[in-house]
């Protein structure tokens, strides 16, 4: 049995999308659902359907490969990683998700918030 959800999800959503497959399956969690409709509304994933034990996730490609490159973990159980609103910067091919009182939100939004948190993980995009 795990605990940490965001290390799962993360590692499967890479070997995933490092392998070339279309759908990838996680444990239900309501801190991965809202991660995942983030995804979505970054037209990261194509779609997903969840019930009350299992989500799924079809990762969304262009031109033969998929949209997200890699995701990295930053914070973890061991080690919390904070960050302030000045030091962060937008960045075309590099996403940072943190996890605030508004939500999990990406760099964009928590600049245009003017708020920030517990910085979650990276995304490198291929677009």
């Amino acid at each position: 049995m795990y605990n940490f959800h965001l290390s799962d999800f993360v590692t499967r959503f890479n070997n995933c999308a490092s392998s070339l497959k279309k759908i990838v399956y996680f444990r239900y969690s309501g801190f991965i659902l809202n991660i995942i409709k983030v995804f979505k509304c970054k037209c990261y994933i194509s779609r997903f359907t969840y019930s009350n034990r299992n989500i799924a996730v079809i990762i969304r490609y262009v031109n033969g490969l998929p949209i997200v490159r890699r995701i990295v973990l930053v914070s973890k159980p061991s080690k919390r990683v904070y960050k302030k609103v000045k030091h962060l910067v937008p960045c075309s091919f590099l996403n940072e998700f943190y996890s605030t009182s508004s939500g999990i939100i990406d760099t964009n939004y928590a600049i245009s918030l003017n708020t920030c948190g517990e910085f979650l993980f990276k995304v490198y995009t291929n677009v």
